[in-house]
């Protein structure tokens, strides 16, 4: 079939029709408006598609009937079968799936005739088929909420291609690569600043509360904290109150997973970790959560924490700190040792490790503590202290920052410590 080059008032797909049945051309016109009325539009789509793919008819040369035809005809009876059964194309949650069958069958047919066109633009059928699979997917619901977010974020980006590849067309070899390539730079940066502005903002809207009593007859408690982007407190609890208590404020996306384990011993252990119910977050999701963790006094304690980015601090002036193994990686801590002899045997030879990969480390030690702290020359700056109550000795590749009473004090710890980049700070006062 070919479009009619003399029979025509739009574009001459009647008069084609015509010329294929011997039905008058007029007969078909009343039938694409009375199916456009009853259809709502489907009669002018299936017109326009037969435009678009039909060759028309020339008179000079014979055209012949090929694929493009049978396309045509394909795409229209799928069109119009799958209007008249879009009830029966749906999922079990009732998303309808006739229109974005419909976009992706468009997008292919596209890319297919880019793809036979001697100078079409392949790439520009590429994307409408990304578009198409995306929504299909997003339908089906196969596709993550957040990067359907991110998706949605990104379509502006579309036009931007668009405007770019007609100015640059014929101006520049390969111009619509390069118009995808800018457009992705350009996408690239607005999503890394928007998604660095709204991490940084505090949200409320999951609140959680987690207790655990510990019982009397436990004397070393063994803490597992692990935390996001999330601003983190660990103090002492009231003297009072042998409870472990955690109060977290952040955002829907995240949650907090406990386990506590009594092994009747006198040894128990207590981890918390702080994780995303969703893989894929949307960008409204994000933001800084804030945490913060009450020990119970009395109780012999071990901390290891893991944090991502925020600010972190260790207020242990109350508590019986046995051995602190923190790690963030990006953000500032600050850790307050008590006025506790470790008892155990193995502080000694393991001391707790402090690492700030990115940020700065500030230690507080009381009147009645005494801190050794090994730093590798390699990995960090020298550190800033008080040369009038510690002392820095060089031990080839390492610093050893001590106490010069550190044999005599009542409470003596002791950490290795590696802060690549940033400063580590000791304050202590003046009378110790």
């Amino acid at each position: 079939m070919r479009r009619s080059f003399d029979n025509r008032i739009f574009g001459g797909v009647c008069g084609g029709l015509q010329a294929l049945t011997r039905l008058d051309a007029w007969w078909w016109r009343i039938g694409f408006i009375a199916l456009a009325l009853l259809s709502q539009g489907l009669g002018l789509l299936a017109y326009l598609l037969l435009w678009w793919l039909l060759p028309a008819e020339s008179p000079t040369r014979r055209v012949r009937i090929g694929l493009s035809s049978l396309l045509a005809w394909g795409l229209v009876l799928a069109v119009v079968g799958g209007y008249f059964l879009r009830a029966e194309l749906v999922t079990e949650s009732g998303v309808g799936l006739y229109e974005p069958l419909l976009l992706l069958a468009l997008a292919l047919v596209y890319l297919f005739k880019e793809v036979r066109v001697r100078e079409g633009r392949p790439l520009w059928g590429l994307i409408a088929v990304g578009l198409a699979l995306a929504l299909l997917a997003y339908s089906l619901g196969w596709l993550p909420s957040g990067i359907a977010d991110l998706l949605r974020r990104a379509l502006p980006a579309v036009l931007v291609f668009v405007g770019l590849a007609l100015l640059l067309r014929r101006r520049l070899p390969f111009a619509d690569l390069v118009a995808l390539a800018l457009s992705a730079l350009l996408t690239v940066g607005i999503g890394a600043a928007a998604f660095n502005s709204l991490s940084q903002r505090s949200l409320d809207e999951n609140r959680q509360t987690i207790e655990e009593a510990i019982s009397p007859i436990v004397t070393t408690l063994q803490v597992n904290l692990e935390a996001l982007d999330t601003d983190v407190q660990v103090f002492a609890a009231p003297p009072d109150e042998r409870l472990a208590r955690l109060r977290y404020v952040g955002s829907l996306a995240m949650t907090i997973e406990h386990d506590y384990r009594d092994y009747g011993d006198g040894l128990a252990t207590l981890t918390l970790r702080e994780v995303q119910s969703d893989p894929f977050p949307s960008l409204e999701s994000l933001g800084r959560a804030t945490l913060q963790l009450e020990l119970p006094q009395g109780l012999a304690l071990a901390i290891a924490y893991r944090g991502a980015r925020g600010t972190v601090s260790f207020d242990l002036q109350r508590l019986n700190l046995e051995r602190l193994n923190a790690e963030q990686i990006e953000g500032d801590m600050l850790v307050s040792y008590p006025p506790y002899q470790p008892l155990s045997p193995s502080v000694a030879e393991q001391p707790g490790e402090i690492i700030v990969r990115q940020g700065n480390l500030r230690l507080l030690l009381a009147d009645e503590v005494a801190g050794e702290f090994l730093i590798s020359k390699a990995e960090n700056q020298r550190p800033l202290f008080n040369d009038l109550i510690y002392a820095l000795e060089d031990n080839l590749d390492a610093w050893r920052l001590v106490a010069r009473r550190f044999n005599e004090a009542q409470a003596r710890h002791t950490a290795i410590l590696r802060v690549p980049r940033g400063a580590i700070r000791l304050d202590a006062p003046a009378g110790s």
